[in-house]
């Protein structure tokens, strides 16, 4: 059996999906949501922007916690930002179903088959050598809510 490596949002009652935090307050590293993506910042800038340098920007590029996608937008200083909730967890691949989902296995035991295999050549690639019997190792996004 393979190990996977997930990050998890987690929507039960004691983690809210997001929380509002103030767009100067992020730091390098922190996570917050750009273009509805759920990201992990990688590079925060300051902007003057206006006639009389009134209206501060803050310019955010993140990477998505998902695809590794790269993210970036502009916004007011004072505005607020969204900031999911990310819980990591690990799985246990049992394995590949035909149709391209996953069935993994939880730290808690639990089956979860509602995770498909992530798009693209990699996830082809992958899968392909999990049914040759060569195991599945890596990183790979899981999304609840």
């Amino acid at each position: 059996m393979a190990k996977a490596k997930g990050t998890k949002q987690n929507s039960a009652a004691s983690h809210p999906p997001s929380t509002a935090v103030r767009s100067a307050e992020l730091r390098v590293n922190d996570h917050a949501v750009i273009n509805d993506r759920p990201c992990q910042i990688n590079d925060i800038s300051f902007t003057l922007e206006g006639l009389h340098l009134r209206g501060r920007k803050v310019s955010l590029v993140g990477v998505d916690v998902h695809t590794g996608q790269s993210h970036r937008c502009t916004v007011p200083e004072n505005s607020f930002v969204s900031i999911p909730t990310v819980v990591r967890s690990e799985f246990t691949l049992l394995d590949v179903t035909a149709d391209g989902f996953m069935s993994l296995l939880t730290d808690d035991g639990q089956t979860k088959e509602d995770v498909k295999v992530p798009g693209g050549g990699v996830g082809s690639a992958d899968a392909g050598g999990f049914w040759k019997g060569r195991g599945l190792d890596g990183d790979g996004g899981v999304c609840d809510g």
